[in-house]
């Protein structure tokens, strides 16, 4: 019991390192886009047609990622982690070898490239979340530190920018897919459940689209068919608290692309197209991903800490206590995003990114 434990630490441990190291987010387009400007990308354009070329790369990027990450969902379910990460493994592989050869003479391809890697990579907190469960006295705790480790990661580029041949980064996370692959296998179970432990050891559990489901019997038993548990499976989806949460999360989801996808283009407009600037705010703004470090773990803990208070102090029961901390957390981030972008209609050099 004791060996199964250290092994389920293990496998959380260099799942957050494998994280770091290629799971970097869409957020940081801004410094890709830089990069290609900075080489000559899309050179035969005006500077309103590369805007409009960069955001079509980075929309692909974020519609391809927001796609696979359901597939990843339903792949994951049906055939288990090891066949759905080698799926992922596969397309950012092939990203890879795209953007290693991509050059501006052949500027086309990071429209491939670029989707296909970043697209794709995020996917792999999916398995994540699936590990978590074998530590569930720390889950919030796990959960808060995937987005302190890809803050981590995004610092990578402050690196990226300053070199004169892109390939060694690509080359870098290329390797990086080498011990991510053994990790899938040593470190993963083969289903999507740890009941049979992780590792080689689960090779011979059977694919869960191809297990016979024992709820079947049961519901042959006690009248249920498949058909009301599916009815029941989308009443609990579609209850009001996950639709509220959840538009709200969609919502922000479609800020940050909308910030991100426009960050370059309206650098240009807030300096007054001064490289220097542009250059120093591209990298503060990979910087402050470091503030997130801290930031994600400590929103975790505030939380949790913010919904025991509600529920000692009130009548209400632990379910609506929880509600009522993120309807109020949730208030004080739309304010706190409502002043960044009033901030940002400014065009005074500098002070409006503060």
């Amino acid at each position: 019991m004791r060996v199964f434990k250290q092994k389920n630490i293990i496998s959380l441990v260099t799942g957050l390192i494998e994280m770091a190291m290629v799971v970097h987010g869409i957020s940081i387009y801004s410094t890709l886009e830089y990069k290609m400007r900075q080489e000559d990308y899309f050179d035969d354009q005006t500077e309103d047609q590369q805007a409009v070329t960069y955001s079509r790369i980075y929309t692909l990027a974020l519609v391809y990622n927001c796609v696979y990450k359901i597939l990843t969902g339903i792949l994951q379910d049906s055939l288990g982690i090891w066949i759905s990460r080698t799926l992922v493994q596969i397309q950012m592989v092939v990203g890879l070898i795209i953007l290693i050869i991509s050059d501006p003479n052949s500027d086309y391809l990071v429209f491939y490239g670029i989707p296909l890697y970043y697209g794709v990579a995020i996917s792999l907190i999916t398995s994540f979340n699936t590990i978590i469960y074998s530590d569930p006295d720390h889950k919030a705790i796990w959960s808060s530190l995937i987005g302190s480790v890809i803050s981590l990661g995004q610092q990578f580029y402050l690196w990226y920018r300053t070199l004169d041949n892109t390939n060694i980064f690509w080359w870098m996370l290329m390797a990086f897919q080498v011990p991510i692959f053994i990790r899938t296998f040593t470190l993963l179970p083969k289903s999507n459940v740890l009941s049979n432990g992780l590792g080689w050891k689960t090779r011979y559990d059977p694919i869960p689209i191809f297990r016979k489901d024992k709820s079947d019997e049961q519901t042959k038993s006690n009248g249920t068919g498949k058909n009301e548990n599916y009815l029941i499976s989308l009443k609990k989806i579609l209850n009001p608290t996950i639709l509220i949460i959840g538009g709200f999360n969609i919502l922000i989801e479609m800020r940050i692309a909308t910030f991100g996808d426009e960050f370059q283009s309206w650098l240009h407009w807030a300096t007054y197209e001064d490289e220097a600037e542009i250059t120093k705010w591209t990298d503060i703004y990979v910087y402050s991903g470091l503030i997130s470090i801290f930031t994600n773990f400590l929103a975790g803990w505030a939380l949790d800490r913010f919904i025991q208070i509600i529920y000692k102090k009130s009548r209400l029961n632990k379910k609506y206590s929880s509600i009522l901390g993120c309807c109020v957390i949730c208030v004080i981030c739309s304010i706190l995003a409502f002043c960044m972008s009033f901030c940002l209609t400014f065009r005074t050099t500098g002070i409006n990114l503060w």
